[in-house]
């Protein structure tokens, strides 16, 4: 709600496609999930502003190397999820709030865990729980 508050005209393409595409009808889950541009500043804002900076700690069940760091056996991995949404090497002026990114095309991150540029609830065996209820109440809830 506050990057909506901060960022004018994004809020003012929310409101007209609720206006196109709902109108005057009730909101539901179901058309909820039809308003991509929406959806795609609740990507943007998990990007930005990921539930829990820090993904559950991993071990490292043998030593490998990952980006020219070498990683022994039984290390405590902790993922900055923080860190992985304002990379600038993945992401376009990585500080804007840019809701775009995610219907243009160029980036087709979903934030259920499938890639690796937007993980807000983590991903594989340990995505959060909660994801499922967020997916569908988070919309409803800024439209609410």
């Amino acid at each position: 709600m506050a990057e909506l508050l901060k960022n004018r005209e994004v809020m003012r393409k929310v409101r007209e496609e609720l206006n196109r595409e709902i109108g005057e009808n009730p909101i539901t889950e179901a058309n909820a999930s039809q308003l991509t541009f929406l959806n795609a500043s609740i990507k943007e804002t998990f990007r930005l502003h990921p539930p829990a900076p820090f993904l559950i700690p991993h071990r490292a069940l043998e030593t490998c190397e990952v980006m020219n760091y070498r990683i022994p056996k039984d290390s405590q991995v902790i993922v900055n999820v923080w860190a992985i949404g304002r990379d600038p090497s993945v992401w376009e002026d990585p500080l804007s709030f840019r809701p775009e990114r995610f219907i243009d095309g160029s980036i087709t991150a979903d934030f259920k865990g499938f890639n690796f540029e937007l993980l807000p609830f983590g991903s594989g065996r340990r995505v959060c729980p909660g994801l499922p209820m967020a997916a569908k109440q988070v919309p409803l809830i800024l439209l609410g």
